[in-house]
């Protein structure tokens, strides 16, 4: 028997691991949304969602570049801003790289006053996602989650890769076996969420997992257009299905529709800054001036150098990372060395048909005055 109904939206990393794990309760429906396709079996797995070795930015997009950051103030140009629209979100599409937030980060969240986000609490979770296969018995890792972790081995790199990584060592930087190790810095191999040689998205992990269940509702090309209130409590979705408006009850709502779609979300449903309902003639639900500001990302700057011979694409594999000697937080800077398509992160390099290593300085916790 059914005595609780949850409406998800949006099933990328979030959103489809929670369904996952709200649905292994008999008693609770979930009714999970997404706007974009869904794939059921590997064998029906598009190319792009399956290759780790590049980014998928187009194919499975909100629209062929849809976003855009604004330009800067030193004149940059603007700047598309990817995000997946499928079953398994942007997990589908991006680096497959799996790497936490560092101990000091936790403890500065702690700081701000979010007492459940410490590296202790936080542990036993990152533990229940994630089956280790190099370090299933150390205490940080766990050994049965839904979602395979490895890191690659050097005979894995490509040439260059292994260069950069010999370089950084040279360099006076430590080796690195392990970067979801409490205080790991250095150089060393990428630690990512691989299925053999399929990406492990939230797709073929939490929710191949889950599929088949009868109080799990998958539903597809199913565009959440704003939550439903009676006074300040949510009570539903109305969505565009297919074409066709709907309204679709529930006891609960979960907006897990990423960092643009969920603000958006939250502003159409009448929650969010007064000026922004007042410009749009939105009715407000409640007044909150936080939401859709003060998002922070990680920029990053590629260098791309062409290659005399070929070499396998392979992704990104090889890593460092290091402490800016400004801003005072701890490994807030992270290289990159990928041999990709520079279009796989929109970065529009005419190859000339060559192999390309593609040098990217990440700048993990930006800020400015």
């Amino acid at each position: 028997m059914v005595s609780t109904v949850t409406i998800v939206v949006g099933a990328g990393s979030a959103g489809g691991a929670l369904a996952a794990r709200l649905s292994e309760d008999p008693e609770h429906h979930v009714m999970l949304l997404e706007a974009g396709p869904d794939y059921p079996t590997l064998e029906e797995l598009p190319e792009d969602l399956r290759d780790p070795g590049e980014m998928s930015v187009q194919e499975h997009d909100w629209g062929i570049r849809a976003y855009y950051t604004e330009p800067s103030a030193t004149g940059q140009e603007l700047q598309p801003y990817p995000r997946g629209k499928v079953v398994g979100g942007s997990s589908c599409v991006n680096a497959a790289v799996s790497q936490r937030a560092t101990v000091e980060d936790l403890e500065r969240w702690v700081g701000l006053g979010n007492d459940e986000w410490s590296y202790d609490a936080t542990l036993p979770d990152f533990k229940r996602v994630e089956r280790d296969l190099d370090f299933p018995d150390a205490h940080h890792h766990g050994d049965s989650g839904p979602v395979p972790i490895r890191r690659h081995t050097t005979e894995e790199l490509s040439g260059v890769a292994a260069a950069f990584l010999r370089t950084c060592v040279e360099d006076g930087h430590p080796a690195c076996e392990d970067f979801n190790a409490p205080g790991s810095t250095g150089a060393g191999t990428a630690t990512r969420n691989l299925m053999g040689d399929v990406r492990a998205s939230a797709l073929v992990t939490y929710l191949a997992q889950a599929r088949g269940r009868p109080n799990l509702t998958l539903m597809p090309e199913t565009t959440c257009l704003r939550v439903l209130f009676e006074g300040t409590r949510a009570v539903g979705v109305e969505v565009d299905r297919q074409g066709s408006i709907e309204r679709l009850s529930a006891d609960r709502v979960v907006l897990s529709a990423g960092a643009l779609k969920s603000p958006q979300l939250l502003m159409l449903s009448g929650i969010g800054p007064q000026e922004v309902l007042d410009r749009f003639g939105i009715a407000p639900v409640h007044v909150n001036e936080g939401v859709g500001r003060h998002m922070t990302d990680h920029v990053f700057t590629p260098m791309i150098a062409l290659l005399k011979g070929s070499t396998d694409k392979g992704g990104v594999r090889a890593q460092c990372k290091m402490t800016s000697p400004v801003g005072g937080h701890v490994d807030d800077i992270t290289m990159w060395a990928a041999v990709f398509d520079p279009a796989t992160i929109n970065t529009a390099v005419d190859t000339r048909g060559r192999s390309a290593v593609t040098m990217v300085s990440l700048l993990a916790k930006p800020a400015s005055e």
